[in-house]
């Protein structure tokens, strides 16, 4: 795995002018501490509900390919499409791996959409779901055969999945009380001699129908399925792992065939033109039951196959660019994946969520609720946005030996959207975007975004991208946006194409810098020899601020970026005005 490699390409094609009309995008310094992350602009968007460029009313890759222009308009240096393979009614719901949904599109159809990002500077990475596939995946339905087939000779398919016979000894018990007590028999006696095998009969994902308020169970039988499939019609004599209960049966990455067909498919996706994945339910690929998800066992077999799964695409494409889905705030949870190198980068919910809080309270202060997941430490009476985002990048880095990139985010498709969380306050939707625009790393949009909608699904269905006036969606359009009739479209436009161009903000490090006030958010933004000083004002009030030299990164003594809305801010010497719910970056 030629990781040095890997790193100098992405750089190569990220690189873009780094001007600003004609300012030059940081102060000088030397600043060698700075952990540099090559950073960009990247959006989320489903192919489907994306553009529709034959009037047949799905979106299709050529539809998206005629809309690349608005992307890179944007400040889009990147495109995460979900799930492209054929499919159930829910993409994430897998048929055919190596195949496309045929309401998309052809493979030429494909190939010219990436070809033609390519040509724009922008990078396209394909979600990749394979913890779990459809019921009606072929693999699948092989396997209901059983496990001898009726010539006598094994179905290999049957084990590609987790089957148990329905009178296997199911107990009230979690799935790490099952582990610890098999551990300890073995433990005692040195061996599994004797031992009766036992499965938990919940530890499944969480149903909010679930009066007891319990995990369901993880395990489903033909017999819910039966008016589904003819195979389901049969008797079959097993139940299977479904993790996530949606008729989506998990595979068994114990098998190598099941581990090996998955790197072949990446690697697959990555020849015809994509440059990396968003790897799916990352932490579930051996987690099969929420109560023993991070237990030693489980948790380094899953770490085993994320190395064994990079080490076998990167040998084919050193350039691809993994990232992980591991939904969790906690960092011990989270750094594992990208440790060595295995995979690139993470999603930052944590980030997002603090983002989230301190643009809809207009503060940074904190309160730990009892029973909520802590966004920081519990005793604290701050966010600590920047504090704790130091100190995680830093783990991140010794991990990666200086390779992770970080992946912020508001929203994304499993989420509801920005302006619902902020209850359609345009005012807080400005500032969360500002502090989104001035983060490290790779950060995501997710399309509609830079609209400032906040519904997902109307009664006919997910809500398409309403590209003219005639198909605005809650009054909004791009037509009408791109007419000047959107201030927050304009200002999504103005912020992520500075993110693009301006090599601090795309490329550079975070540091600290105190202002006592936590009605504003300052942090440091460097590069090995720039550094940049970003403000954001959460508040409806003029903020004023008399700014300190750092020890380390000298004085800031003119404004490198105001929005062309903001005529109020203004830096005179020391002193600085910052307008409400305004971004400044000073140099």
């Amino acid at each position: 795995m030629n990781k040095s490699k890997k790193k100098k390409s992405m750089m190569a094609l990220l690189t873009l002018p780094m001007l600003i009309g004609n300012v030059v995008c940081a102060g000088s310094g030397n600043y060698p501490q700075a952990d540099l992350q090559e950073g960009g602009v990247w959006y989320e968007l489903n192919i489907g509900t994306f553009c529709d460029s034959d009037g047949d009313g799905i979106g299709d890759f050529k539809g998206a390919e005629e809309k690349l222009s608005y992307l890179a308009e944007l400040g889009v240096t990147g495109i995460w499409v979900q799930p492209i393979n054929e499919s159930n009614a829910s993409p994430y719901s897998t048929i055919d791996y190596y195949g496309l949904n045929p309401n998309y599109g052809t493979m030429q159809e494909l190939k010219s959409f990436l070809s033609s990002a390519k040509e724009k500077g922008i990078r396209v990475i394909m979600d990749f779901v394979i913890n779990h596939c459809a019921y009606n995946n072929p693999w699948f339905e092989s396997a209901l055969e059983g496990p001898v087939l009726e010539d006598g000779s094994k179905n290999k398919y049957f084990d590609w999945f987790n089957f148990v016979p329905k009178t296997a000894n199911f107990v009230d018990k979690t799935a790490l009380e099952i582990q610890e007590e098999r551990n300890a028999y073995e433990k005692k006696h040195g061996n599994l001699n004797g031992w009766t095998e036992q499965y938990p009969m919940t530890g499944g994902t969480y149903s909010g129908d679930n009066a007891n308020g319990r995990f369901e169970s993880v395990w489903w039988t033909t017999d819910q399925l039966k008016d589904d499939s003819p195979y389901f019609k049969k008797e079959f004599d097993y139940t299977w792992i479904d993790i996530f209960q949606d008729n989506v049966p998990d595979f068994n990455f114990d098998n190598p065939e099941v581990r090996q067909e998955f790197i072949d498919c990446a690697n697959f996706w990555l020849d015809l033109g994509f440059d990396g994945f968003r790897l799916d339910a990352a932490r579930h690929i051996f987690g099969d039951y929420l109560s023993n998800i991070y237990s030693d066992e489980i948790f380094t077999k899953n770490m085993e196959f994320w190395q064994e799964f990079s080490e076998g695409v990167y040998a084919e494409h050193p350039d691809a660019y993994l990232i992980a889905e591991v939904w969790d705030k906690d960092a011990s949870h989270m750094i594992p994946f990208i440790t060595g190198g295995y995979l690139d980068s993470l999603y930052n919910f944590n980030l997002g969520s603090k983002i989230l809080m301190a643009a809809k309270k207009e503060s940074t202060a904190y309160q730990y609720i009892e029973g909520e997941d802590p966004l920081t430490d519990k005793a604290s009476t701050d966010l600590n946005l920047v504090e704790d985002l130091k100190a995680y990048y830093a783990a991140c880095n010794t991990a990666s030996d200086g390779n992770f990139i970080d992946c912020p985010f508001l929203s994304n498709h499993d989420q509801q959207r920005v302006m619902a969380q902020l209850e359609g306050n345009k005012d807080h939707a400005r500032t969360a975007a500002s502090l989104l625009a001035t983060m490290p790393g790779n950060i995501f949009m997710y399309f509609q975004e830079e609209l400032g909608a906040s519904e997902t699904q109307s009664s006919d269905g997910p809500i398409k991208m309403p590209w003219t006036a005639d198909m605005a969606v809650e009054n909004l359009s791009v037509e009408d946006a791109e007419a000047g009739k959107n201030p927050l479209f304009t200002y999504y436009k103005e912020i992520m194409n500075l993110k693009k161009n301006c090599d601090v903000l795309r490329n550079g490090d975070i540091d600290i810098y105190e202002t006592e006030d936590q009605g504003i958010v300052s942090f440091i933004r460097m590069t090995k020899s720039e550094s940049v000083l970003v403000l954001v004002n959460l508040t409806g009030e003029i903020k004023e601020l008399d700014l300190t030299p750092s020890e380390t990164y000298g004085e800031f003594t003119q404004i490198l970026f105001q929005s062309t809305d903001d005529q109020q801010s203004n830096l005179n010497k020391n002193h600085v005005t910052i307008n409400p719910y305004s971004l400044l970056v000073l140099e």
